[in-house]
Formats: structure tokens, C-alpha cells, sequence
């Protein structure tokens, strides 16, 4: 099975039809989830992940982020889970820390500044943990993967890379909120980031409800949603929100949020 993530390509071919391209890193997949799990270095020390396609960020357990945290005050932390990493919505991604890892080794490739969302601990050590061939702290999603052609031999336990553009090459410039997606197509604030013990976004409150970016109406996916969020740092998008039965509109600027 091959994942093309930059134009979001997916080939599935039989056993021996295709020739693997990259360089092969181990991935023994689990018997019965059909997970794969790798191996990434940081500060020396090898820890087990799941390589989640499915996943829009990279997630790890809070448990080894209060670790790096502690031995490595450098590393930019924030409060609030926003563009890529807001997966969930409501009071979870607004609870969820982000953190940029310094470096992360895959294999032979070097991995700059990585961004990872925490996750509760136990989420993987313990529950996804049972679905693997051997322990693991998190899983591996998007920001990382999109870096790569990935194709994964799941008959020898096998994952090809070949490198393309840079981790998280656009870095994660949004307007600073989280937006919590509901059943009826609505999207709601569930709060709003929070780094280096400043606020991102003034003037919204969770609960308000989002209905217009600029002149965009609120529709749609959740991405479509987070695209509008994204922009150019110091770019002013004008969000207007209902509260209380009004509408007000709050200008927000794009802030890098690393």
C-alpha cells in the first residue's frame, strides 16, 4: 500500500507487483489491528509510535510532554489545540497542549521541529498499547507524514520513505482559537490558545458560535474551516461570531504559533 500524502494518492496492489521505492524502516504490524508500529529517536532515547495515515498531527502522551518539558524549557509549548491539531473540538483540544520537538530521527532522515498535541496519559501506553506488537507513546500523523512518499509492506513488517518537503514546512500560522464541529454543520469557539501565558485571540468567548470568516459564511468540513483560519503571520481575519442572539465581529490576527 502506497500514501502519496502531498497529493493525497493511495495505490493497493498485490503481493510482489510493485518494486519498493525509499529506504525501508522496520514496521511490524500488530496481528490483529493491522497497525503499524515504528520507532523515532529523541535526545537519544527510541520510542514506539503508531504510523497513523488517518490522523491530521502528530499526538503523544502527555506523560513523556511534562518529560521534555522538564529537561528542555527551550522547546515552545502552547495551550490549545489549533489548525491541524484541532482534531476533536470542544473542552479536549482546548485542554490539549502542543509542543515543538526539536529534533526527531526516522530511520536515516532528520526530522527539525516537529510539532506534536497531547494526548490523556494512558491513551497509548496503555489502550493502543494492546494493539501493537510492542509498547508505544503515541502516533505519528500528517505533519510528519506529508513529508514523505510512504509505502507500507504489510507482509514483511516493512515502511519505504522517500523524502520530499521539509516537517511542518509552513509552520502553524492561524488565527489562535479552537473550534469545536457539532452534528447539525455548526461550529462553535471552545476556547482559544494560550502561549507563553498570553491569550492568542481577544474579545471571543467559548460557546460563541462561528458563522462567517471575512466574507466566507461558515460551512462545510472542519478543514475548510481551519483553512480560513490559516494565513500570512499578522494577517487580520474578521470572525464573526453569534452570542446571546447578536452577531459581532472580532477582528483576530494569524500569529505564528511557534
Amino acid at each position: 500500500m502506497v500514501f502519496d500524502y502531498p497529493a493525497r494518492q493511495f495505490t493497493v496492489a498485490q503481493p510482489g507487483a510493485l518494486k519498493p521505492r525509499g529506504v525501508p524502516v522496520q514496521s511490524p504490524i500488530g496481528a490483529n489491528s493491522g497497525f503499524p508500529r515504528i520507532e523515532v529517536t529523541v535526545d537519544g532515547a527510541k520510542y514506539g509510535f503508531l504510523l497513523d495515515t488517518g490522523a491530521a498531527y502528530t499526538m503523544i502522551s502527555q506523560t513523556l510532554i511534562n518529560k521534555w518539558k522538564a529537561t528542555h524549557s527551550d522547546w515552545p509549548s502552547c495551550i490549545g489545540a489549533v489548525g491541524a491539531a484541532n482534531m476533536i473540538g470542544g473542552a479536549f483540544d482546548a485542554k490539549a497542549e502542543m509542543l515543538r520537538v526539536a529534533a526527531m530521527r526516522w530511520g536515516t532522515f532528520n526530522l527539525p521541529r516537529v510539532g506534536v498535541v497531547s494526548r490523556p496519559p494512558g491513551t497509548f501506553e496503555k489502550r493502543m498499547s494492546e494493539m501493537m506488537t510492542a509498547p508505544i507513546v503515541g502516533a505519528i500523523g500528517g505533519n510528519v507524514l506529508r513529508a514523505f512518499r510512504i509505502e507500507i509492506d504489510y507482509q514483511h513488517g516493512l515502511t519505504y520513505l522517500e523524502k520530499g518537503k521539509d516537517v511542518d514546512s509552513e509552520g502553524l500560522n492561524f488565527v489562535g482559537v479552537v473550534i469545536g464541529a457539532h452534528p447539525n454543520g455548526s461550529y462553535t469557539i471552545s476556547g482559544v490558545a494560550r502561549c507563553s501565558g498570553k491569550d492568542l485571540v481577544e474579545g471571543v468567548q467559548s460557546g460563541d458560535k462561528l458563522i462567517g470568516i471575512n466574507d466566507w459564511a461558515v460551512t462545510g468540513p472542519l478543514a475548510d474551516v481551519l483553512h480560513e483560519l490559516h494565513g500570512m503571520r499578522g494577517e487580520v481575519k474578521n470572525m464573526v461570531v453569534e452570542r446571546d442572539g447578536r452577531k459581532i465581529t472580532i477582528p483576530a490576527s494569524v500569529a505564528s504559533i511557534w
